[in-house]
């Protein structure tokens, strides 16, 4: 279905970004806000770029796109002033190339937090925390080759829960349960 006429001048739509019904972070993407149609054509596009360093492996994030369409008459279709982009990071490497983190919990499980930094850039790749009433809990990472650190965190102080990272079947790191208030190990991936 044809949204606008044909005009002999490019033409230039403004998209802003809905905050309150996006879920995507601003580190996730890059997109300029602003979409031109062509002198002559009826259809505009604008690229996208997403940064998929940034992004958790798994869950998928929404972006809505607010349409500021002008008023001069010459688009058809203004029944779809907005419009929704859906996206997912997914680990580019598969099965036994995953690194698993696992953790047995101690009675206060509310009180874990972790997290594993890249050590070549500081970024933190993965993370976890509120698993009140659980006795355990496991989660598969995506980690390239490369220098990490593993964190983990007691907010009472008192340390508790055993934990494990392992890739292919092979315990790379573990520790617990008596690192107080948390503890740091260094840890390298090779695939």
């Amino acid at each position: 279905m044809q949204s606008t006429t044909a005009s002999n001048a490019a033409r230039t739509i403004t998209a802003v970004l809905n905050t309150e019904l996006s879920t995507g972070l601003p580190a996730e993407y890059n997109f300029s806000g602003t979409i031109t149609i062509p002198a002559g054509e009826t259809v505009g596009s604008e690229e996208i770029s997403f940064n998929f360093i940034e992004m958790p492996i798994g869950p998928t994030r929404t972006l809505v796109f607010d349409l500021a369409l002008p008023d001069d008459g010459s688009f058809l279709n203004t029944s779809r002033p907005s419009h929704t982009i859906n996206y997912t990071a997914v680990c580019p490497l598969s099965g036994p190339q995953l690194t698993t983190v696992s953790f047995t919990f101690d009675s206060w499980p509310e009180e874990l937090s972790w997290s594993i930094t890249n050590d070549a850039n500081g970024l933190e790749v993965a993370s976890g925390s509120g698993y009140d009433g659980m006795t355990s809990f496991s989660t598969e990472v995506c980690l390239i080759s490369g220098d990490y650190t593993f964190n983990i965190e007691d907010a009472y102080g008192d340390g508790g829960a055993l934990y494990e990272l392992s890739q292919n079947g092979n315990v790379v790191i573990s520790g617990g349960p008596a690192y107080g208030s948390g503890e740091s190990q260094s840890f390298s991936i090779s695939i």
